[in-house]
């Protein structure tokens, strides 16, 4: 119970949303992906408008950019190397959904997080990276032909994490 009094309510709110949506983009993922990647566009949009105030602009744009075009390009990549099955696709939109609200988490999530060592960003980013594939893979019933699959998600959050924080918090937007 300390625990709650101890978050300010909007934070535990936002991160309340932003996980209750993963779950719908994991448990809904191809019936309803064109829904659930509008459904980010506007949650997105929401965001910025209601909790953004110290990052808008050049930092969260670039930053913004930078994690979905990663993820785009990695989630293809390992459905076009056949290490799992995406139900006909190599770039599943809701996969992509979740891949634009990941900006949500900067600011009060993982500040604390962007003055850690880079190895220590890079083995936080790698091993959630794939717990969250790992338990997404299971609930969305993806074919994983392989645990390279895996290991493969572990190295590429590894990269990405850590030049993501650096992005966000480590330059100025001057």
């Amino acid at each position: 119970m300390l625990l709650l009094v101890s978050i300010p309510l909007m934070s535990l709110l936002k991160f309340i949303l932003l996980n209750l949506f993963w779950f719908l983009c994991v448990y809904l993922n191809f019936k309803w992906q064109f829904s659930l990647l509008a459904s980010s566009i506007i949650l997105l949009i929401a965001y910025l408008v209601f909790f953004k105030e110290e990052y808008k602009g050049y930092r969260i744009t670039k930053t913004l950019l930078m994690i979905t075009f990663w993820g785009i390009i990695q989630d293809f990549l390992l459905g076009y190397l056949n290490l799992v099955y995406y139900e006909g696709f190599y770039l599943p939109y809701w996969i992509t959904a979740l891949y634009i609200l990941f900006i949500c988490y900067y600011d009060d999530k993982l500040k604390k997080l962007s003055s850690l060592p880079v190895f220590f960003q890079a083995l936080i980013g790698g091993t959630s990276g794939m717990i969250s594939y790992y338990s997404g893979s299971k609930l969305a019933g993806l074919l994983v032909y392989s645990n390279v699959y895996f290991y493969s998600i572990f190295l590429s959050w590894a990269i990405m994490f850590p030049l993501s924080l650096n992005i966000f918090y480590g330059e100025s937007d001057d």
